[in-house]
């Protein structure tokens, strides 16, 4: 009986040890490595390009003005409506100006008294008769009087409103029989043959951009319809507010293209600059602004993380400042697919690259 047991026991141990020794073989089967991601790659190179500075814009003409008298009065007439085309020269607004001329009459009468007076006290003065006291005060007299009698003139000279350019009444701002006092806006005149934009520029740019640097004008609603520009102002001396400074784009105006539309300029700023660069299709840049790529190891064939340096965006590139050197092969396409280390298979070579 004893040794029926002992069969029985050491028959069960056996299978035991078969089944522990099956399971076992099946763990220490190691699964198949994975396949190495496919990537393009770009190059880290020094190119010859031209700043694009780009900014929002809105549309103004370049000779505007608001039309008003220099003194106030009764106005005689204002005849011309918006949307009135005007030649330089033209006369677009008159005062009544029979007070001004009763102003310059009697400005003209004391004139030619205060001479009267001046020439008698000199005579008088030089036979001795009169102090030299009074022969003053006469010539201060008539200085007076000039200088009333120049008031009058001017005022009667400045009672009509003459257009100082050919354009457009795009406002008006009074009626005949209305009283308007010195300064009074009347009318708004506007050419825009030449038009101006003042685009909003990052501080860090400006000294890049010079005047007479070339631009490109978009409409936002037709961003197809380009025309040509060129700067022509930069900012003074601290004219900015919150690191953006002011930079005036004109440009010759097209059919259709009227003063308050939106536009996008795009200034090409200074000479053609040597600059290290990288395709910003490797860069990847987070919330807190580190920037970093995958770097490509081609004698191990693996990739790395790189923490990079940029500048400022050029053209279609990016300025690399420091962490990575000229000819740096780094991951264009499919960089969310790779990790720091990982072996890779190069597929491609990034657009525009040699």
């Amino acid at each position: 009986m004893k040794q029926h047991y002992l069969i029985i026991t050491l028959a069960l141990l056996s299978t035991c040890f078969i089944l522990i020794a099956g399971c076992g073989s099946e763990d220490n089967i190691e699964p198949p490595p994975p396949e190495p991601a496919k990537i393009t790659v770009g190059k880290v190179e020094i190119q010859n390009l031209t700043r694009k500075i780009e900014a929002p814009a809105a549309i103004q003409a370049k000779h505007r003005a608001a039309l008003s008298f220099l003194q106030g009065g009764y106005v005689e007439s204002a005849d011309y409506q918006m949307g009135d085309e005007v030649h330089k020269g033209d006369t677009l607004a008159t005062l009544d100006n029979r007070a001004l001329q009763a102003e310059f009459d009697r400005a003209q009468a004391a004139c030619f008294k205060a001479k009267r007076d001046c020439d008698r006290a000199k005579s008088l003065h030089q036979s001795g008769s009169l102090p030299m006291e009074k022969f003053n005060d006469a010539q201060t007299g008539l200085a007076l009087a000039e200088a009333a009698l120049n008031a009058a003139q001017f005022a009667l000279d400045h009672g009509i409103i003459t257009a100082p350019f050919d354009g457009s009444v795009t406002e008006r701002f009074i009626e005949a029989g209305q009283i308007v006092p010195p300064g009074a806006p009347v009318y708004q005149l506007v050419n825009a043959d030449t038009l101006q934009m003042t685009v909003g520029v990052p501080e860090r740019y400006i000294a890049a951009i010079r005047i007479g640097d070339p631009a490109e004008i978009a409409l936002l609603t037709q961003p197809e319809r380009i025309i040509p520009g060129e700067v022509t102002a930069l900012p003074s001396s601290g004219d900015f507010y919150k690191g953006i400074m002011p930079v005036e784009v004109e440009c010759v105006n097209s059919p259709g293209w009227l003063p308050g539309m939106a536009v996008k300029v795009k200034i090409f700023a200074g000479e053609p600059e040597a600059i290290l660069t990288i395709p910003p299709e490797a860069v990847k840049i987070t919330s807190d602004g580190e920037a970093s790529c995958y770097r490509f190891r081609p004698h191990k064939g693996d990739v790395i993380k790189t923490t990079i340096y940029l500048g400022k965006p050029v053209e279609d590139k990016l300025e690399i400042l420091s962490g990575i050197e000229k000819g740096a092969l780094v991951v264009c396409g499919g960089i969310d697919r790779v990790r720091d280390g990982d072996l890779v298979t190069v597929v491609n070579f990034h657009k525009g690259d040699d």
